[in-house]
């Protein structure tokens, strides 16, 4: 089970949107980047988000972060269709040899969770100890989803009011010149840049790495839920035939629902059937 590792086209193809829908819009006003490029407005609302941000998480939430942000762009996720089979034939192969024939198998395996589950099960520590291994492998999976979701999540709260801060440094240059009465106008213009780039780097860039964070983690989430099933029903011995109707019947519980505070994963109990 080799793992790969492919750009992911749902990011690459809403960056492009954006980016396609802000230059058309800039086109339809009149305007050219050139109107918009203002290195002082950049520099007060990107280095002071970076700055703010680091001040106030902790080291190890910002490493966290920049890994689930480049683990973002690829798509590596396991595709739990993918091993209906091979948890079939893994039961099968268990059945008849016994459950240590599948050492070699396990060894081959990329998926660090489903590789740490198949190596409890063939030193047969019990049903128990590979469930309770999973439930804190998932936990672990989504306290890590959190901190770097909110890491960006803190970032787009200061975005924003760093913009508006730079806004304000624009007019504060303005009334220093009124004199030169023909250049308000485009001084007020240029304040207000630092206010936009606060804006659609908050909403464009930082919101949305937040909310596809935690949407990777809720299929991960579901995806290890799918390996307890079919690792704790190898461990148990259950029939294939009922192994894969477990499997195709969990397959089917939807992987997200609405709730108040965002999406959730629907819960999916990781029990050993006997």
């Amino acid at each position: 089970m080799k793992e790969i590792r492919t750009l992911d086209l749902a990011t690459l193809i809403g960056a492009g949107i954006a980016v396609t829908g802000i230059l058309a819009g800039l086109r339809l006003e009149g305007l050219n980047i050139y109107d918009v490029a203002q290195p002082t407005a950049a520099l007060v609302v990107f280095a002071g988000t970076a700055g703010a941000v680091l001040i106030s998480a902790p080291t190890s939430q910002m490493r966290q972060a920049l890994r689930s942000f480049w683990e973002m762009l690829f798509d590596t996720s396991t595709d739990p269709r993918q091993l209906v089979d091979k948890f079939i034939f893994w039961s099968r192969m268990a059945r008849t040899n016994g459950v240590v024939t599948l050492e070699r198998d396990t060894e081959r395996i990329s998926d660090p969770v489903l590789r740490k589950a198949m190596r409890l099960a063939v030193d047969a520590v019990g049903g128990d100890r590979i469930k309770n291994v999973l439930e804190l492998e998932i936990r672990g999976i989504e306290a890590d989803a959190e901190a770097a979701a909110q890491f960006y999540e803190t970032a787009a709260g200061y975005a924003p009011t760093l913009g508006i801060v730079g806004a304000a440094i624009g007019l504060i240059q303005v009334m220093k010149h009124l004199e030169h009465i023909e250049q308000v106008g485009t001084g007020i213009a240029n304040a207000f840049v630092a206010t936009i780039y606060g804006v659609l780097f908050a909403n464009l860039v930082l919101l949305p790495i937040a909310a596809r964070i935690r949407t990777r983690c809720l299929h991960r989430v579901r995806t290890c839920e799918f390996i307890a099933e079919g690792v704790l029903a190898i461990a148990g011995g259950i029939n294939p035939a009922l192994l894969r109707l477990n499997l195709e019947t969990l397959l089917q519980v939807p992987e997200i629902r609405s709730s108040p505070n965002g999406l959730t994963s629907v819960p999916v109990p990781i029990t050993q059937k006997g």
